[in-house]
């Protein structure tokens, strides 16, 4: 199973491998599906769930309960992605390198938080679109933190 998820992971690696590095390819199609299970679980969440019920306090709309939602497992996904396919080699142990990760993206979801915010509320942008731009703007960050941080060699 693993050399198949490497298999199908690497699909298009050989297109881009003047590009990038193996290990940033793979990092941005770990991004990748992650990004669009996000905003799968965020869309869903957000209308079917969230919104048609009025879920919301005055300090969490029902958007942010969606991004917090979609965050939570996400995180568990992306962690297990990234260890197994994109940053493996580490000397940490597993549980030292889940606590960076988590912590890491607990600073991440903070930030989101706050560009969320702004995005919906003063920007007034569609909450949908407002994650997409979101998650572009910290992941890009969020790759440098894992590797020199997280995963560290």
């Amino acid at each position: 199973m693993y050399s198949l998820t490497e298999k199908v992971l690497d699909i298009f690696y050989p297109m881009l491998r003047g590009v990038m590095t193996k290990q940033v390819y793979r990092f941005l199609a770990v991004g990748g599906v992650c990004f669009a299970v996000n905003i799968l679980i965020f869309h869903s969440s957000y209308h079917w769930v969230y919104k048609p019920y009025q879920i919301s306090t005055p300090y969490l709309p029902a958007y942010m309960f969606a991004f917090f939602t979609s965050l939570a497992i996400t995180i568990l996904l992306g962690f297990f992605l990234n260890y197994y396919f994109v940053f493996h080699g580490s000397v940490l142990e597993r549980r030292v390198q889940f606590f960076r990760f988590s912590y890491s993206t607990l600073l991440e979801a903070i930030a989101g938080y706050y560009l969320m915010r702004f995005f919906v509320e003063k920007l007034l942008w569609f909450p949908t679109l407002a994650l997409i731009v979101n998650v572009a703007i910290v992941q890009t960050v969020n790759y440098f933190i894992q590797r020199d941080y997280s995963f560290k060699k």
